[in-house]
């Protein structure tokens, strides 16, 4: 009899290129073709997901339809239907309920299963094909299934075989299965630290996780280093005591006096925002895994971008810095734009603490709770720069 393998681990269950799967699935002409699926506007239009089939020309999602175009020419372009998209979601949550009592969806296409009780090789690899066997007869899509023992590893385990495909990570595997990866396949490092970690002589995750954590600190910040340190470890810290995420965001937005042009008018006031919504999550002890950043041009066109991010926010200058960035992606620079927002999502009590707090993460912690409770009597406590 084989010896349990897993006692309590997760599964990241993930669909394959759902909004353009969705788009086969009902219209059989598509099927094996190149799709396109993107937003409202094909003006300025940015691709949303595309099938494998586009997938093979180069086009990704995020990249602008007119380059997408360029890559694939003869793909087939659809506008997204977002609310059809969420209704397939839902029953493919309420399948995935049927696993687990635990379910934490990331977004409409994956969610996190988390299993408690004992689970052999043989056990695992029946509970997967049990999985996909219900999604697909449920919503006839198929999906891909990482397994690991927290989430973090789990995800990254998700997106090794897909189509239709499944990896397990096992307990005694993590950082292995981590050295054999690049350093952009490190879900949560975006390419503004990838390229601090380039400049610091580091080519591989299997050189990263052979650094020191002070040699990183020297050259990341605390915070980041620490980050990091755990990461290439496949070590998340995130508690399983934790109560699950609440379906619900918390937001906020300012409109301009008059339309705005200038990039750094829009950071700095995203940069206030961006200490609001923080200085609120702080005063509920609570957490945020997903950052969701908009703007609304002069036409009232929206657009907005968003990230999850596998280890809770610690502060808000890291929530700024994800900020910046998701800005970057939706700023346009040739229309004005009227309103700038900001949103956390995933959010839950917060009630664990790290295994270990490092002596500057802690001093930045305490003058942000003293900032939380200035907030609550309508005093603002801000960074210089955003003033």
């Amino acid at each position: 009899m084989q010896p349990p393998i897993f006692l309590d681990f997760f599964l990241h269950v993930d669909m394959d290129a759902f909004f353009a799967a969705i788009e086969q699935r009902d219209n059989s002409s598509l099927r094996g073709k190149p799709v396109i699926v993107c937003g409202s506007s094909l003006t300025r239009a940015v691709v949303s997901t595309c099938s494998y089939e586009a997938r093979q020309y180069g086009v990704r999602s995020a990249m602008s339809l007119h380059k997408a175009l360029e890559l694939c020419p003869q793909a087939t372009i659809i506008r997204g239907k977002m609310k059809h998209y969420k209704d397939v979601s839902a029953k493919l949550m309420q399948v995935l309920q049927q696993f687990s009592h635990q379910v934490e969806p990331l977004s409409v296409d994956e969610a996190f299963l988390r299993i408690i009780n004992k689970h052999t090789e043989q056990d695992l690899r029946i509970l997967i094909e049990s999985i996909k066997g219900a999604v697909w007869q449920s919503i006839a899509l198929t999906c891909s299934i990482g397994v690991a023992s927290n989430k973090f590893l789990a995800k990254l385990a998700s997106g090794q075989q897909k189509p239709d495909g499944s990896c397990i990570i096992y307990p005694s595997d993590g950082m292995n299965f981590l050295a054999q990866l690049p350093l952009s396949g490190l879900y949560g490092v975006g390419p503004s630290l990838q390229n601090q970690i380039l400049r610091m002589g580091i080519q591989s995750i299997r050189e990263l996780q052979e650094t020191s954590l002070l040699q990183l600190q020297q050259s990341l910040g605390v915070r980041q280093a620490w980050h990091l340190y755990q990461l290439v470890r496949g070590i998340d810290p995130r508690g399983k005591d934790r109560r699950i995420p609440q379906n619900r965001t918390l937001a906020k937005e300012i409109t301009f006096d008059y339309d705005v042009t200038d990039f750094r008018i829009a950071e700095k006031t995203l940069g206030k925002l961006v200490y609001q919504v923080w200085y609120r999550i702080l005063d509920r002890d609570e957490s945020a895994l997903t950052i969701r950043v908009k703007i609304k041009y002069s036409n009232f066109q929206e657009r907005q971008q968003q990230v999850t991010v596998p280890m809770a926010i610690a502060s808000a200058k890291e929530l700024y810095a994800y900020a910046q960035e998701l800005l970057g992606k939706v700023w346009d620079g040739n229309i004005p734009i009227r309103l700038v927002g900001i949103s956390l999502g995933n959010l839950y009590k917060d009630t664990a603490r790290p295994l270990l707090i490092e002596p500057l993460v802690e001093r930045e912690r305490i003058i942000e709770k003293i900032g939380a409770e200035l907030y609550r009597r309508d005093i603002m406590l801000l960074r210089a720069s955003f003033l």
